[in-house]
């Protein structure tokens, strides 16, 4: 296509050509970069070829007055740009005042390790050489890198999961660290293992959403008569606790904290011992939280007592033998994830809570995990990707099997992160019919919305059968 001569002409006489995606604003936009001193024809070539052209050309007809314009309107740097505008503006104006380092920054998950060990948000900055100082500032940067990699396909998909949940590792690394100067002074390396956060859920398997809840657990070393500063160490915890969160909430960083996990849910304290925590569970724990405990990671803090806490709630996981009471358990918790799926909202356009959709795919690898972890430890993982290898070569489920609930598992994931992706919210339906649906058939690589379809569909029956088969063979 003539780019070039398309751009012209709209220049010229204001109309917008059909067959591109463009609004009627589209004209106006064009003009914004033509009066910037841009090439017209390279951006207006990088915005149809993108997933939803007309906002990928005004979102960059508002960036020819960057100060960093120069660098982002370059032949490399374009179609990413206008990439990342179509599929997710809000990933994108998350990290304006720092964009040119989207594009010349490495990938999130390869720098994270870098960044968390840093001792403050300034400290962290110094590595990329940039200014960077709030919780906030550093979630939008990181957030938006990992949008980028997921977007362009710059590398495994895996990756791109991982890159998201290192968004949440590295912010919580950062602002605990300076909570810690704050509690602890020059004393602060003598308190290095006393205190760990655990991520839950899809964080704890290393595998977030572009737009996710964090699922939190804090957990302190002991409780004993010493006083600190004043404060017994349930309330000295407690307070980093309740500060690291306002860090972490919507009044610092963005973030959505969930802490409804902890022992105790919404009635318990905020952070716990180790030893309260493993009370808890010997005493009082239900079968829903045995199977939350599976994807449990320890993100930020002391990863000597993350490690503990998982080899001592392992036993209440992951038992020798499952009896009768314990089967009961599984079928009690499946019976409450059918009421879940019979009352979503979007029926099967829901892809995490549709028949056949992520939920019920990751209730059949949790089932086996606790069904068979006890006697083979591989299969005590958080990450879903390793405990599907693990059910493969333990014969434990067939090999087609296994391969269908991989494939399904990476098409969702995708499917729900781009939706999720294009306005910020924790939305798990997918888009109605039109433009906004059209542009995520194209970003999940499908010129035709009823090919993305059909693909999708085909992957619930799929994944239907096996949660289906795996209860009613007993």
């Amino acid at each position: 296509m003539d780019y070039k001569a398309l751009a012209h002409d709209m220049l010229d006489t204001g109309r917008v050509p059909d067959g591109l995606g463009l609004t009627k604003q589209a004209s106006r936009d064009l003009a914004a970069v033509r009066e910037a001193g841009f090439d017209t024809a390279a951006v207006l070539e990088a915005c149809a070829t993108s997933p939803h052209p007309a906002q990928a050309l005004n979102c960059l007809s508002h960036l020819v007055d960057h100060d960093h314009a120069a660098k982002l309107f370059t032949p490399d740097t374009l179609p990413r740009l206008a990439t990342l505008a179509a599929a997710s503006r809000w990933a994108l104006d998350g990290a304006i005042a720092h964009l040119d380092l989207v594009f010349t920054m490495p990938p999130t998950h390869v720098i994270a390790e870098r960044l968390r060990e840093a001792s403050s948000f300034v400290a962290a900055g110094e590595i990329l050489g940039a200014k960077i100082e709030t919780a906030a500032e550093w979630r939008g940067l990181l957030q938006a890198r990992a949008a980028l990699f997921d977007l362009t396909d710059e590398g495994d998909w895996w990756d791109a999961l991982a890159g998201y949940s290192e968004v949440a590792d590295v912010v919580a690394s950062l602002a605990l660290a300076e909570l810690r100067h704050e509690f602890y002074g020059d004393k602060n390396g003598e308190h290095a293992d006393d205190f760990v956060v655990l991520g839950m859920g899809k964080l704890g398997g290393h595998e977030l959403n572009a737009s996710s809840d964090l699922d939190l657990i804090y957990i302190f070393d002991h409780e004993d008569d010493t006083a600190i500063d004043g404060r017994s160490r349930r309330e000295w915890f407690g307070e980093i606790a309740r500060r690291l969160t306002e860090e972490l909430g919507t009044s610092g960083a963005g973030f959505r904290v969930d802490m409804r996990l902890r022992p105790g849910g919404s009635a318990g304290p905020l952070t716990c011992s180790l030893a309260m925590a493993e009370s808890h569970y010997e005493y009082r724990g239900a079968a829903w939280e045995r199977q939350m405990l599976i994807r449990t990671r320890a993100i930020a803090g002391s990863q000597a007592l993350g490690d503990e806490f998982r080899r001592t709630i392992r036993p209440f996981v992951y038992r020798r033998r499952m009896d009768a009471a314990a089967l009961g358990e599984i079928r009690r918790v499946k019976a409450r994830l059918d009421a879940e799926v019979a009352v979503a909202a979007g029926g099967d356009e829901n892809v995490k809570l549709s028949r056949g959709g992520i939920r019920e795919l990751e209730y059949v690898v949790q089932t086996y995990q606790l069904l068979y972890g006890g006697r083979i430890p591989e299969l005590q993982t958080p990450s879903m990707r390793e405990a599907l290898a693990v059910l493969a070569r333990n014969e434990l489920l067939p090999t087609e099997d296994v391969a269908i609930l991989h494939d399904a598992y990476e098409f969702f994931r995708r499917l729900e992160n781009r939706i999720q992706l294009y306005d910020g919210r924790q939305n798990h339906r997918l888009p109605p019919p039109g433009p906004v649906r059209d542009g995520l058939a194209r970003s999940m690589g499908y010129a035709d919305v009823d090919k993305m379809l059909g693909v999708y569909a085909e992957h619930q029956q799929r994944v239907l059968r096996i949660f289906e088969a795996l209860f009613d063979s007993g």
